[in-house]
């Protein structure tokens, strides 16, 4: 399957999911529910944090695999959906809900459609080859040997 999203592409998305949940309950208006507001921040932070740690253009410390980035945002996108109902807070008002329930589906197809290696990953794996020097012995060194 042709991923057409780039890993770069999926680190703007990244940064832009990240700080807009983390700024959702004070631009929705329910920043004064405790607990949509801590999920919302909770699952913002996770996701600069998870950008910080991945080996693609936007990571700093190159840690995690850009596969496992992948699955991590997928298994975050439904717990963010689902988080209303698991956490009993589906009763409150709509704008407190709602907004994970979008933001979660939304984030869905996201990693299913991004490519799974980065060009960053793809240079630290040529970067890490090791080549082993070998010597030849021509009949002149070996002749040089014996001296």
């Amino acid at each position: 399957m042709n991923r057409p999203i780039s890993t770069r592409m999926h680190g703007i998305i990244d940064l832009i999911y990240g700080f807009g949940l983390l700024l959702a309950p004070n631009l929705l208006g329910f920043k004064h529910h405790k607990i949509p507001s801590a999920v919302a921040r909770a699952f913002g932070g996770s996701a600069l944090l998870v950008s910080l740690l991945t080996r693609y253009e936007f990571g700093i410390f190159k840690i995690v695999p850009m596969r496992v980035h992948l699955i991590l945002d997928v298994v975050k996108a439904a717990l963010l959906a689902a988080s209303p109902y698991l956490l009993g807070f589906h009763r409150r008002r709509r704008n407190a809900w709602l907004p994970h329930v979008i933001a979660g589906l939304a984030s869905l197809p996201i990693p299913l459609l991004t490519q799974p290696v980065s060009p960053v990953e793809t240079q630290l794996r040529l970067s890490k080859r090791v080549e082993i020097p070998v010597q030849i012995e021509t009949p002149a060194s070996i002749d040089q040997a014996t001296r």
